[in-house]
Parts: structure tokens; sequence; C-alpha cells
């Protein structure tokens, strides 16, 4: 008799200890994960009210925006040049350079290609700058007088900003140019869902990658630690999703979640340090995992 309530007693512990870890594992599980901080970028963001710019520091991981000052025009993209100069191109088509430490600004001038309106600025890794227009012109920009060059026409059909809602972005690493462009009415209406490009910025060509999954509005981008990264549109106010980063592969188009945003958007990044933080010999490899 002693021995089988002994028996009874040990079993009944060790169900008890079971229960307490399923408990313990459970209420693990539905506790959201904390982010994990990092990669650091430069970047670019809108005030809640868009009618400002600021630059300042992003947290990947996070997606934290750490505002340094407030631009003293619309920016639009960030690039970084062959000595880690940091710049940004304006609504108006004016280049302007960027000062890390303190956000300052100094205009260097007019790019030329404001008749067809700037759509953003982005810097390969051997720091050569590049920008677009809404028609899909590719243009090479000088990164000491903010002269640009026309490269040619990318064939990617243009569209109205002045009649059409879009989004649009773009962003560079050892190779090519990679180009997101979407077109729609009221979110989540597109008239053209959101389609991946790749480009070559000696010649303008364009290759279809396909259409982005999910289909959100991306309006900035940057390649950070190798990894192409996408910024998509804070479109609460008309019941769609918040702002937030995804990791995009550029072979396929497929978005990986990264980061809820703290702010409405990021209009291009460019990661901290020397050079635009691709390692020529592997970021293709990172680039599309």
């Amino acid at each position: 008799m002693k021995i089988r309530i002994a028996f009874a007693l040990g079993i009944a512990i060790l169900l008890l200890a079971f229960a307490q870890r399923q408990h313990t594992m459970a209420a693990a599980l539905s506790e959201p994960r904390q982010a994990r901080s990092g990669p650091l970028a430069y970047a670019i963001a809108p005030t809640p009210g868009y009618s400002a710019t600021i630059f300042g520091l992003l947290d990947i991981g996070t997606g934290t925006f750490h505002p340094i000052s407030t631009t003293p025009t619309l920016a639009s993209g960030i690039a970084k040049d062959a000595r880690s100069r940091l710049y940004f191109l304006d609504s108006n088509g004016d280049i302007y350079q960027i000062n890390p430490g303190n956000g300052k600004v100094a205009k260097l001038g007019p790019s030329g290609i404001t008749a067809s309106l700037p759509v953003a600025l982005v810097g390969m890794a051997d720091g050569t700058l590049y920008a677009m227009d809404v028609q899909n012109n590719l243009y090479r920009v000088n990164a000491e007088t903010g002269a640009a060059t026309f490269v040619g026409a990318t064939g990617i059909a243009g569209y109205n900003p002045f009649t059409q809602a879009y989004s649009s972005s773009l962003a560079a690493d050892c190779q090519y140019l990679y180009y997101i462009q979407g077109v729609y009415g009221n979110y989540p209406i597109w008239a053209q869902f959101p389609t991946l490009w790749r480009i070559h910025p000696d010649t303008a060509q364009a290759d279809l990658i396909g259409p982005i999954t999910p289909t959100l509005p991306f309006f900035g981008a940057g390649f950070v630690d190798g990894k192409l990264l996408e910024f998509s549109f804070d479109e609460t106010s008309r019941g769609g999703p918040g702002p937030k980063t995804y990791r995009v592969n550029v072979t396929s188009g497929a978005a990986t979640f990264v980061s809820n945003l703290n702010v409405p958007s990021v209009y291009g990044a460019a990661p901290l340090g020397e050079g635009n933080g691709c390692d020529c010999s592997t970021d293709r490899h990172e680039s599309e995992r």
C-alpha cells in the first residue's frame, strides 16, 4: 500500500511539473518578442504632417528613427558617394550635401532634371550617384556640382504625380539599381501593383523581376548590410497598415517583415561608417536571402 501511495504521489508531482512547464511555455509564446536592435543607418523621414523632412538615424531592427535635423527643403532619398559623403535630392531637383554629425546642409546646385520632376537619389557601392524622374528616366549625378547627365530611358511606364497616387523607391548595390513603382487610387485598390525592376546603371536597361508581395506602397529604400530594405507608407488613415520596414528578395520580389516604424515612412536610408555597407564579393548572395 505504501509503495502504491508513493508511486501515485510521484506521478502527481511529475504531472504538476509538466503542467507548470507547459504554462510557462505558453506564457512565453503569448508575449511579443522584443525586436533586435540594429543595424543603424542614416535616413530621411517625413514629419507627421508631411510638411517637412528630417535627417536622422534609423535603427533598422526596431524601426526607431532618431531625428538629428530638419532639412531646409523637402528631401527625397539619401545617397553616399565614394568618400562616404551624404547627399539628398529635393523636390525642386537641387542636390544638397549633409553633415552626418549635426545634420547641417550645403546646397551644391541644380541637378537639371527639375522640369521632369526628380524621384530619388541613390549611391552605388562605388560611390556613383544616380537619380530617376517620374518618366522613369535614369541620370548620373556629379557629386561635386550636383549636375545630372542623362543615361537613358528605362522603358518602365511613368506616372503623373499630380493626378495619380503613386509609390516609388530606388536603391542600389554593387551592380544594379532596384526600382519599385506602384500606382493606386484609394488604397488598397491598385491601378498598377507595386513591381520590382532591376536597372543596369550604364545603359538604363530595366529587367522585370516581378510584383512585390505583400502589395504595399513603398516610398523609400536602401541597401544596408548587403540587404535591400524597403519602407512602406502609413496607410492607417485609409484603413490600411501602418509604416513598416521590409527586406526584399532581389530575385523574386518577396518581402519579409522587419520592423514597425515610428515615423510615417522613410524616404531613403544609407548605412553608417565608410562605404555603403556592401561587400561586393558577397552582397549579391546576402540580398537574395
